[in-house]
């Protein structure tokens, strides 16, 4: 099983564009019924596409729902979390 880190040749390729510009993505959703579309989609005979557009506008409105992790050491026993902060320096 991978363990994380650094991976030779992974990630995003440098100079990589976007699939669609946001200004596109805006037009296109501007030139669309987009309420007729989900409406379409909340009635459609297949549930799982149904679900899954509920799921996608819920995601919307409220948020997606937070993933908990639980950490602890190898030995079992707690441990601490650090978090540092330097403040800026005033300008002289």
């Amino acid at each position: 099983m991978p363990s994380g880190g650094y991976r030779a040749r992974a990630g995003r390729k440098p100079g990589a564009k976007a699939l669609i510009r946001k200004d596109i993505a805006l037009e296109v959703l501007a030139r669309n019924d987009i309420k007729g579309i989900f409406d379409k989609l909340l009635q459609s005979d297949d549930m799982k596409l149904v679900l899954e557009t509920a799921k996608y506008l819920c995601d919307c409105v409220w948020g997606k729902p937070i993933q908990q992790t639980s950490l602890s050491n190898p030995d079992g026993s707690a441990f601490r979390i650090a978090v540092l902060y330097d403040p800026p320096k005033a300008s002289e």
